[in-house]
């Protein structure tokens, strides 16, 4: 959770509007005590699933929207398609406990401006609106560590996957679950059903010759793939 903090960023005449789309309330509540301190931010709304902050926008016209991925009633991901389409003025700053490197790169293609780990300052939170408010980018230290290693770690990537034959899907879940995502778990994180990622890890043990998850993550580990 943020830290809140008496350092003052906003010095527009206009204030900033802010909507918070999270589905934990306690999370919405810290946010706003953390920019309610600033004169120059209005929170005009707020919004635990996507189909509410949907029907909140086609009311409010917020500045900027602080958006969580893992929401119900239309994720993230979802919401980011429609707000491409029917909202395109709209500066979106993502943030979320993911940090993986295809959910940052599909949303960065969706038109996020900003990506944020909920583990930010309170200072980071509001440099990150002021930035992105401004008409820049914002995109945390944290975020641009989990991009800088996927693409160091992308020639090893390839050499396991033509060594073993896999798919770019199948890869992107054995990542996954070496890093002890569970199958709910990868389903929200990369949109696909519970027994669809559960089809894909019987896959890959079949198909790495495996009889279990320790043993596909012992075979990763030996041949680079993490």
């Amino acid at each position: 959770m943020f830290k809140a903090s008496s350092n003052k960023l906003f010095y527009f005449v206009m204030p900033v509007k802010i909507i918070i789309a999270d589905d934990h309330q306690m999370f919405i509540d810290g946010v706003k005590l953390i920019l309610n301190q600033e004169n120059n931010i209005e929170i005009i709304g707020e919004a635990n699933n996507g189909q509410k902050l949907l029907h909140l926008l086609q009311l409010q016209k917020p500045d900027v929207l602080l958006l969580d991925v893992n929401m119900p009633k239309m994720d993230g991901v979802e919401v980011m398609r429609v707000i491409k389409n029917y909202f395109s003025d709209l500066k979106v700053i993502i943030i979320s406990t993911y940090l993986d490197y295809e959910l940052i790169t599909n949303l960065k293609k969706l038109g996020i401006r900003g990506y944020l780990s909920k583990t930010a300052t309170s200072e980071e939170l509001k440099q990150a609106i002021l930035d992105v408010f401004e008409g820049n980018e914002h995109f945390s230290a944290q975020v641009q560590k989990a991009l800088k290693e996927h693409y160091e770690d992308s020639n090893k990537y390839d050499n396991f996957v033509q060594k073993f034959k896999i798919s770019s899907r199948e890869a992107e879940i054995l990542r996954l679950i070496i890093k002890g995502h569970t199958n709910e778990e990868i389903a929200d994180m990369i949109h696909l059903s519970k027994n669809t990622v559960d089809g894909y890890r019987k896959g890959l043990l079949k198909k790495l010759n495996v009889r279990n998850t320790a043993e596909l993550v012992k075979l990763a580990y030996e041949n680079n793939f993490v």
